[in-house]
This record gives C-alpha cells, sequence and structure tokens, in this order.
C-alpha cells in the first residue's frame, strides 16, 4: 500500500500512496483507500457559497413578506438578478434550522455543494437532513 524509495544519491525520498481523489466543487478532496488506517480529516469549514446563497434566500424572504415587493420579477429586477435564480435561491429559506445551523458552524457534510440543496424538494424538514447527508 505504502512505499518509500530513497534515490541513489540520497538527496530525495519518493513516497507512494494508495489514494484517489473526489472533486467538490472547485476543490479536490483526497480519499483514502478502503481498509486504509483511519485518519483523521481536517474540520469541516464554514463553506461561504452556502453560506451567501442561505442569507440571500433569508433575505429576500423578508423583504417579500415585508412587502418590499410585490411580486418576485420585482425584486429580481431591483437585485439585477436573473427571475429564475431568484426563484430557485429563494427555496433555501424553507431549509431545516438545524441545516442551516450546520451550515454556518461550517459542520455540514464535506461533499455538500450548493446545487444539493437547491435540488432538495422536500418541505419536511426531517426529510430534508438525510437526503443531504445530515
Amino acid at each position: 500500500m505504502t512505499s518509500a524509495v530513497l534515490s541513489k544519491d540520497g538527496k530525495s525520498l519518493t513516497i507512494h500512496l494508495a489514494m484517489s481523489f473526489a472533486k467538490s466543487g472547485h476543490r479536490k478532496r483526497i480519499i483514502a483507500p478502503e481498509g486504509a488506517p483511519a485518519w483523521a480529516p481536517t474540520p469541516a469549514a464554514p463553506n461561504g457559497v452556502l453560506i451567501t446563497a442561505i442569507a440571500r434566500a433569508q433575505r429576500w424572504k423578508d423583504m417579500m413578506e415585508n412587502g418590499d415587493f410585490a411580486t418576485l420579477g420585482d425584486l429580481a429586477k431591483s437585485e439585477h438578478i436573473n427571475f429564475s435564480y431568484v426563484c430557485r435561491i429563494l427555496r433555501l429559506s424553507l431549509l431545516s434550522p438545524r441545516i442551516i445551523e450546520a451550515v454556518l458552524d461550517g459542520c455540514q457534510p464535506a461533499t455538500l455543494e450548493l446545487r444539493d440543496l437547491l435540488a432538495c424538494r422536500s418541505l419536511i424538514w426531517s426529510e430534508q437532513e438525510p437526503a443531504l447527508g445530515f
């Protein structure tokens, strides 16, 4: 599984590790092979993309509830954003408070991406959490 080879001149050491890479958004994650000894991954960090999207959803929801805009179309025009995007992001205001708290704390599953949140169609909080890997 793991091997190390010292160069003939003794100046470099080449280490071979069995691992694979998984793409997660714009980052790559190292995946340990099955049966490899346990190791501690770096703790999850707050994901700025998820936090921004959730914050926008909450802000836009509040603006609509306060009567700042009569329609979502008016809101989209005011924000200079595509109507379809506003509608998709606004659905994030319906996420479970536990999911939102986990994202804000950086405790979301490492593979969770914005497209996963947007793909979650359930309005039932207890169904959202397992569907998103919580």
